[in-house]
């Protein structure tokens, strides 16, 4: 626990003092923190995860992320924030829902939203994009869009999977059954009430829109709904799974 607690103070005042003048020290720290949370101890991880999940919580480290998810260009810096903001969003603990609609990370999110989706266009019709094809972008700006790898595809899925996150209920298994500190992380009845949960979800639904993102999230849907496939080898993202969370 020590441990993990070192690498989340690591990051966070790596972000804090350097801004984003150390990228390589932020980058494996955060890559560290993705690989520790997602790592199966004896078959089960969630305990242990949510363990991990509030020292994050405590250390200030996802104000951290949200720092770096705002870099303006992809980088491999960028998509391992995204990923542990995916991961810590997983729960759907209240708590952590409330401090990433305050700190921007929905607004964040959208903006990674918008541009990822014109990496999606050029995959999926890397020759033959045109007005007719998807009728409200401007087309010459997916055209410049550079040639992504899957690194890019994986970061539209998890910035999607943490949106999706975020308009979802605690599982009932994780109220009834808080350990340890996470009592305080996850309970509160209201914070799970239809009036709560509308409440909360029209914020999220304005900042998305505020970011531009709804557009995006249109195409999307719109271009996995089509026959088209994906015109470059994406191997470690499933189309159908991204259609999912675009819904």
């Amino acid at each position: 626990e020590n441990g993990v607690g070192y690498i989340v103070h690591l990051l966070v005042t790596t972000i804090r003092d350097y801004h984003l003048d150390e990228p390589q020290i932020a980058y494996y720290a955060a890559k560290a923190l993705v690989d520790i949370t997602i790592f199966d101890v004896n078959g089960s991880t969630s305990d242990v995860q949510y363990d991990f999940i509030r020292m994050i919580f405590d250390g200030g480290g996802i104000d951290a992320l949200v720092a770096i998810a705002n870099i303006e260009d992809f980088t491999n810096l960028r998509l391992v924030s995204v990923h542990l903001l995916k991961i810590v969003s997983d729960k759907k603990i209240p708590k952590i829902r409330q401090k990433m609609i305050s700190n921007g990370a929905i607004s964040t999110i959208g903006a990674i939203l918008k541009q990822d989706s014109l990496v999606m266009c050029k995959i999926m019709f890397p020759h033959n994009i045109s007005p007719t094809t998807v009728e409200s972008i401007d087309v010459n700006i997916i055209n410049e869009q550079p040639d992504q790898t899957d690194s890019q595809v994986q970061e539209l899925y998890f910035a999607l999977h943490a949106l999706a996150n975020m308009l979802e209920l605690c599982s009932v298994d994780v109220i009834k059954e808080p350990t340890g500190d996470l009592i305080n992380m996850i309970t509160l009845p209201e914070y799970e009430s239809p009036d709560y949960m509308n409440g909360t979800c029209s914020v999220i639904c304005k900042d998305v829109l505020k970011s531009g993102a709804i557009e995006s999230l249109l195409l999307m849907t719109m271009l996995f709904n089509s026959t088209a496939k994906f015109a470059t080898p994406v191997v470690s993202v499933n189309q159908d799974d991204l259609c999912l969370e675009s819904y």
